[in-house]
């Protein structure tokens, strides 16, 4: 039986860059895209973290 030869890979993989995101819209500090963030509607990035403490407060302070 005749198999097929695999062709040889001649692309390579691109190199894992970081980019500049922005300011946190809690804490001003700077993001890039390495660390855990969300981005609202109005294109404002915010770390994961303030984002998740920010809701908290706010939905302990409608069930008071």
């Amino acid at each position: 039986m005749l198999e097929k030869k695999k062709a040889k890979k001649t692309w390579s993989r691109k190199i894992h860059t970081t980019y500049d995101v922005g300011n946190c819209k809690y804490c001003s500090e700077h993001i890039d895209s390495d660390m855990s963030f969300v981005v609202f509607a109005t294109k404002e990035p915010a770390h994961f973290s303030c984002y998740k403490t920010q809701t908290e407060k706010e939905q302990n302070a409608k069930s008071r």
